[in-house]
Parts: C-alpha cells; sequence; structure tokens
C-alpha cells in the first residue's frame, strides 16, 4: 500500500503488471498496465472514503477490459471517461 495523489493505492494487487500510462484528472484516476503476455488493461479510478483508513482509496469504476494495444486501450480510457463524468 502506498498512497498516490492524496489517496492510497495497493499496489500489490498489481505487482504483475506494468504501468504504461498514468493521467491523474481532478479526483479520478486513468490507468493503463500492461500485462507480461503483451495485453493492456485500462482502469479508471476514483478516491473512495474507507472507514478503515484516513485517506480516501482509489477504487476501480470499470469492469475489467483486456485490449491489444496501448492506442486501444487510451481510447476505450476516453470514452468511458466521458461517459463517466
Amino acid at each position: 500500500m502506498e498512497e498516490k495523489y492524496q489517496a492510497l493505492w495497493f499496489s500489490a494487487a498489481y505487482d504483475n503488471l506494468k504501468v504504461e500510462f498514468e493521467e491523474l484528472r481532478s479526483d479520478l484516476l486513468l490507468v493503463i498496465f500492461k500485462d507480461i503476455q503483451g495485453i493492456y488493461l485500462p482502469y479508471l479510478y476514483s478516491k473512495e472514503s474507507d472507514f478503515q483508513y484516513s485517506l480516501p482509496v482509489w477504487s476501480v469504476k470499470n469492469e475489467k477490459a483486456m485490449m491489444p494495444s496501448l492506442e486501444s486501450a487510451k481510447e476505450y480510457l476516453e470514452l468511458f471517461f466521458e461517459n463517466y463524468t
């Protein structure tokens, strides 16, 4: 667990993944991971309160999506972001 943009990030859940893209937009965090097989996994996170911690926790907002390229993962995230906000 670590602090990322004034919220807690549980990095152990992503140990086998490499961050290929990360962008903070207001209180939303867009992240694209790449797994060892070359698949891109785009996620949108928002800050959520958690009674166990003094800081909010980054919580994923979309279902798991597997994309063949970084560009397609960015397009997916952009569309999800537009529909989420």
